[in-house]
């Protein structure tokens, strides 16, 4: 397994994190304000600049903060349920939008990264602790219910019928069975150039983010 060059993540994520920041500023100014310079009629008032100000329709609607470093989130009907780091999964109440409210939790063996929703149950992908299968039938009082230890670190998951695909950094993709939620099991594995970040799933496809070398796309069929 490829080991985690710690300083090198850190100083990608806060250079990242400034280059985002940068972008997400610039980004606001555009949507927020959209103006064009038209000499040509444009009602009453004839041709000239006109601005069109977005903030009345992009805001913050509610906010909810949780316990540890929210890092990953599904939503399924009301409820909206984020991979919290250090604190497992929080289950959040959704129904009234501009008031969320944590009204179930459970913790992780490890740090909780990502999550997927499928049916009753939630699958956390848990860093260095794997797969965790968690039983979400009743939102309130979350259980964890199964689980499976990966070769790498666990970043992220995506659930397509009977299976759970992880990204799991140094050890690329892993296909877990989920036929039986209680006792999951690794089926294939497929390593990527790179760390396996993050996993998402279409048809017969799963498309890795495998850091530097890019997007890595896996035929599951």
């Amino acid at each position: 397994m490829k080991k985690p060059d710690l300083y090198r993540l850190a100083a990608v994520r806060v250079f990242g994190g400034l280059s985002l920041c940068l972008l997400m500023a610039v980004l606001f100014l555009f949507i927020t304000t959209s103006c064009s310079d038209d000499s040509s009629p444009a009602g009453p008032d004839g041709g000239g600049s006109n601005c069109i100000n977005y903030e009345d329709y992009l805001h913050i609607a509610g906010f909810c903060d949780t316990p540890g470093g929210a890092r990953g989130v599904a939503v399924s009907g009301d409820y909206a349920y984020v991979a919290d780091g250090s604190s497992g999964l929080q289950v959040i109440d959704i129904s009234t939008p501009g008031s969320p409210e944590i009204i179930g939790s459970v913790v992780t063996p490890g740090l909780a990264y990502g999550v997927a929703i499928s049916g009753d149950y939630a699958y956390v992908a848990d860093y260095e602790s794997g797969l965790q299968v968690i039983d979400i039938s009743t939102p309130g009082s979350p259980e964890i219910i199964g689980s499976i230890g990966t070769p790498g670190l666990a970043f992220s998951v995506a659930v397509s019928g009977d299976y759970a695909y992880v990204a799991d950094y140094g050890s690329g993709l892993q296909v877990i069975d989920i036929s039986t939620p209680g006792s999951p099991e690794i089926i294939g594995s497929v390593d990527t150039p790179d760390n396996a970040w993050g996993v998402a799933v279409s048809g017969d496809y799963a498309y890795v983010a495998d850091y530097e070398s890019g997007l890595q796309v896996i035929d599951i069929s």
